[in-house]
Order: structure tokens, then sequence, then C-alpha cells
């Protein structure tokens, strides 16, 4: 990418295109895209790993996504076991996709806390995988235009929320490229501006 006059253009394998405004909605790869634009953009990769629990006996039928926010572990009814979920607040930046087997190490240290059903549950390791987190410092998103014409806009930075808020990220969006503001949404606290600032509002439930 790289700015021409009022607009952006953009090299692709498919050809070039030039566009009046470009949004950067491109997960653990933000930060990158953005350079090419010289923006800062503080986006990190960092892997989470899952795993699905085998078949546990006895437990009811509509268990919903729960979170011990004492220790970060998470659950979800998958099939006739569980589904479960930890970030490790000490894994640092990776493009690794691996899958962690310490992963299940935290997992057993920390179910007995509110899971302890989970101490008896079998992982398959065929049924556990990982994949990368866009993290920010404050691991809240990233939603607003750079720049001084105003038309390269972020939507990045969602951590593991990027499937639940994509509605209302994609409506703060669509009017910022139209309208140039989001009539629907307070943007303030996702502004592209505030780590520059340094006000920061840290999200306390990193999933």
């Amino acid at each position: 990418m790289r700015r021409r006059g009022n607009t952006i253009e953009l090299r692709t394998p498919q050809g070039d295109v030039a566009a009046d405004v470009v949004v950067n909605c491109a997960g653990p790869y933000a930060g990158q895209v953005a350079a090419l634009l010289d923006v800062e953009l503080p986006v990190t990769p960092v892997r989470r790993n899952l795993a699905c629990t085998e078949p546990i006996p006895g437990i009811p039928e509509g268990i919903p996504m729960c979170i011990d926010l004492d220790t970060g572990l998470l659950i979800r009814r998958e099939g006739a076991g569980v589904l479960v979920a930890y970030s490790n607040p000490n894994d640092p930046p990776s493009w690794q996709t691996s899958f962690d087997e310490s992963f299940l190490d935290d997992v057993a240290r920390l179910a007995g806390n509110r899971f302890p059903f989970l101490e008896t549950a079998r992982i398959n390791p065929r049924k556990c995988w990982a994949g990368l987190y866009p993290e920010t410092p404050d691991h809240q998103p990233i939603i607003g235009a750079t720049g001084e014409d105003g038309n390269f806009v972020q939507c990045v930075g969602f951590g593991g929320h990027g499937l639940m808020h994509a509605p209302a990220a994609a409506q703060a969006v669509a009017e910022l490229v139209t309208a140039g503001i989001s009539s629907t949404f307070d943007l303030t606290p996702f502004r592209p501006e505030r780590f520059r600032e340094g006000l920061l509002e840290v999200e306390p439930a990193v999933l």
C-alpha cells in the first residue's frame, strides 16, 4: 500500500487498486498491514490453545459458557464433553500455531478451583489445537481512522472477542467510512490515539 494524493493504492496479485478508504481488519497481521502506510499499531499475535474433553457422564445438558475469573479458565459444552480454554498471561507474542502441551498442565492445575469434574476428564490430543489472538496492550479493540486524511480505518485487536463483536464493529466502521463518524456507538474508548495518550482501560477478563 502507498498513499497517492487523497487515495491509497494497493498492489495485489490480482492487480492494482486505488481506494478512497481502506479498512485494516487483518487480525494478527494488522500491525504489519498498518506499517505499510507507516502507521504504528500495537497489535501483536499471541498463541491461544483449546482442548475438548471426551464425553463426561453426568454433566448437565445445558451448561452455558462459564468463566472462572479467579483463574481465567473457561469451559463450554461441546458434544458430550466440554471445550476448555485458558489464556496464560505469561505467554509471549508468537506466530507459533502448534498446540502447546503445557496448556494441559495449566488446565490440570487450575480446574479444581471451579470445575472439579475436569480433574478426571480425559482429553484426546486429536481434539486440541491452537490459533492466534490479535492482542493490544489493554486487550481492547482498536476502531477508528488514522492519518491526516482519515481514510485508513482500523478495526483490529479483538483478541478472542472478534466474532461476538463483529456486527457492532461492522456497523461502526460502515458509519466511519460513509459519514466520517460513528453515530451508533461512542468509539472514544477504542480510538487509536489512546496508546499515545496513555489513557487505557485494561480489560481484565482475557479468555
